[in-house]
């Protein structure tokens, strides 16, 4: 967002500059080429301005808080049954609470809203943890 944000300041500021300088009488074919310098000048000088800015972009990047693990936690169903195929958990993290997609683990049978589970893995690949009931 601020990458186009600088872009649109200054390609509205060589916009104005150049109607001023390089087409007094507002013609629209001057107008084109205006716009067209516009643009070209605006994406250079976007990028020698932005360019010092690249430490500052990879530290927002990168959070200095990991992800808490939520293997361990318990929680509580929220939708209507989790089994097999569908079903999201309740996990309380440090006060703000996360909904997260979650299917039972393998010989558990389906557990009805708002029992208290426990997530006991994660699956990588689909992103969905694995719980089982923690009564």
């Amino acid at each position: 967002m601020g990458v186009l944000s600088v872009l649109v300041v200054l390609l509205w500021g060589a916009a104005m500059l150049g109607n001023f300088w390089f087409n007094p009488g507002a013609s629209g074919l001057g107008g084109l080429w205006v716009i067209l310098g516009a643009f070209v000048s605006a994406v250079i000088l976007t990028r020698l301005v932005l360019t010092p800015l690249k430490p500052l972009f990879k530290f927002l990047q990168n959070d200095p808080e990991p992800e808490a693990p939520l293997i361990g936690r318990t929680g509580y169903v929220r939708t209507s049954v989790v089994d097999e195929k569908y079903g999201q958990v309740v996990v309380d993290n440090r006060g703000a609470t996360i909904i997260v997609g979650a299917r039972v683990a393998q010989g558990c049978g389906p557990i009805e809203r708002n029992a208290h589970v426990l997530l006991v893995d994660r699956d990588e690949d689909s992103g969905l943890y694995v719980v089982r009931s923690a009564h």
